[in-house]
């Protein structure tokens, strides 16, 4: 299912969700499956940056700047609220209203960036990011998510032409099998966004504004009935792990970091108030 989304950037380094983790292959590691040893680190890097590259086409930005310094920024996704129950085994989405019996329904996030610039259309760049799935809650005839997602990101292109598109991806599981239907996409102003915003959710995929343009796509399209609240802010806290992650690449919670002493991210919120300062150690 997952080749009929965002189908820019199949090769995702970092992860993308628990079920997309590296093994460490290989490499001397700890009991907890930790990287121990500088070469093991190394050999898992390496691996990583092969086999689980980004989209290599930033240079194609107009004013982009490969070595110029970047900014570190941490994206809140707080909450989708509003989305039609829909049937995700049916041909088309919203084809049925009723939830199956049984069945426990989920939400993931597909995230990447787009400038409007790039390519004859506008075009995705970096790396398209897969959060791990969380339970929705089902609210008279519609599906609401309250729970908080962090993504890191720094880049050295801050530009108005520039957005962030968010897909929501319904999941359906049922007897250990999982269908999939999207439930819509934002498109989300991040580098001339102050505060938090609210976008409402447009039917479809995303796919079709790489093909065609915003421009055109929004003349004939839908919006699905969902909201999608969100916040992105500077944080300079991380900018100890640049080093270790490329610019335009979206990095969640749960995605294993070579070469950094806790392994993941840790979340900014754990104390209940957004951190200030949080822990980020280099191993040597």
């Amino acid at each position: 299912m997952m080749q009929n989304r965002l189908q820019v950037n199949t090769n995702q380094p970092f992860g993308g969700g628990p079920q997309q983790l590296l093994s460490p292959a290989g490499s001397i590691t700890s009991a907890s499956g930790g990287f121990v040893t500088k070469k093991g680190r190394m050999q898992n890097w390496a691996l990583l940056q092969k086999e689980h590259k980004k989209l290599d086409n930033e240079v194609n930005l107009k004013g982009f700047e490969m070595r110029k310094e970047t900014r570190s920024y941490l994206l809140s996704i707080k909450s989708v609220q509003g989305i039609p129950h829909q049937d995700t085994g049916a041909p088309s989405v919203g084809a049925s209203s009723v939830p199956m019996q049984g069945a426990k329904y989920f939400i993931e996030f597909y995230m990447t960036l787009f400038n409007k610039d790039l390519g004859s259309h506008g075009g995705f760049y970096g790396r398209t990011y897969r959060s791990k799935a969380y339970p929705v809650k089902d609210s008279a005839g519609t599906w609401d998510l309250n729970q908080e997602e962090f993504v890191y990101l720094h880049t050295s292109f801050v530009d108005k032409n520039s957005l962030l598109v968010v897909e929501c991806v319904l999941v359906r599981e049922i007897a250990g099998l999982k269908n999939y239907s999207s439930a819509g996409y934002a498109l989300c102003d991040i580098f001339q966004f102050k505060g938090q915003d609210v976008v409402d959710l447009t039917k479809g995929t995303p796919r079709s504004i790489g093909l065609q343009g915003i421009e055109a796509v929004s003349m004939k399209s839908v919006k699905s009935g969902g909201r999608l609240t969100y916040e992105l802010r500077d944080f300079p806290q991380y900018d100890k792990v640049k080093a270790l992650v490329p610019q335009n690449c979206f990095v969640g919670l749960e995605d294993m970091i070579p070469g950094l002493a806790s392994e993941v991210l840790p979340n900014p919120r754990a104390g209940g108030n957004l951190a200030k300062a949080i822990d980020l150690q280099l191993l040597p």
